[in-house]
């Protein structure tokens, strides 16, 4: 399993498909090409990991995905 850190690179990587805004045609992002066992995988954590991101409470998960979002896109503002 990867940890949260080699989740966010795969994410930033410019690897895998290109995501187009289909208005312009400009680049948006990239999506990471992942198998059917990727995906299962993924599921399977995700189950074991719900009933502890749902005793976190409504406050604190909010706090976490905007700590997310800061990694990901470098600052609190888009």
């Amino acid at each position: 399993m990867q940890t949260y850190d080699e989740l966010l690179a795969a994410v930033a990587a410019r690897e895998g498909f290109e995501v187009r805004d289909p208005a312009t045609g400009e680049v948006l992002g990239y999506a990471p090409d992942r198998t059917v066992e990727d995906l299962s995988r993924a599921v399977s954590a995700a189950r074991v990991a719900q009933p502890g991101w749902e005793a976190l409470g409504h406050e604190e998960r909010s706090r976490l995905l905007h700590v997310s979002r800061v990694r990901l896109c470098g600052s609190g503002v888009m």
